[in-house]
């Protein structure tokens, strides 16, 4: 699980913190499921299909 400002997203590949949303879009491919910390109890607020990463370079 990792934390992005004020969300944490659960991907199979992301098992740190410290990730941008920029740098989380272009490291991982497959679905990304962010929550509000909030409202992470209540389910995904935001589910992210990442079918081909970008690159940030």
């Amino acid at each position: 699980m990792a934390r992005i400002a004020n969300r944490w997203v659960l991907s199979d590949e992301i098992t740190d913190v410290g990730f941008t949303p920029r740098e989380l879009l272009s490291g991982c491919d497959g679905i990304v499921i962010v929550w509000d910390i909030e409202s992470k109890d209540a389910g995904p607020n935001e589910v992210i299909k990442v079918i081909e990463p970008t690159s940030t370079e």
